[in-house]
C-alpha cells in the first residue's frame, strides 16, 4: 500500500524483516521514498490475519535496515 506520490513521492526502495513475539509476528518495512524514509510496521496472527499496522518515521524503526 502506497500513499498516492504527491505526499511523499514515489517508492524507490523497500527492505523488510520479520520476529514473532507473543503469538504475533511483526514485519517491519523500510520504506524510502522520494521526500520521505518511513518503517511500516504490520503485525500477523498465527492464521495470517493482519492484526496491526503502523506507518512511523525511519527514526523510530525497531531495527535496523537490511542490506539491500
Amino acid at each position: 500500500m502506497n500513499p498516492p506520490a504527491g505526499l511523499v513521492g514515489r517508492v524507490v526502495r523497500v527492505a523488510a524483516t520479520a520476529s514473532p513475539a507473543d503469538g504475533v509476528t511483526l514485519v517491519q518495512e523500510h520504506r524510502a521514498w522520494e521526500a520521505a524514509d518511513l518503517v511500516a510496521r504490520v503485525g500477523y496472527d498465527a492464521a495470517l490475519r493482519m492484526v496491526g499496522l503502523w506507518l512511523l518515521p525511519a527514526d523510530q524503526a525497531l531495527t535496523d535496515e537490511p542490506a539491500s
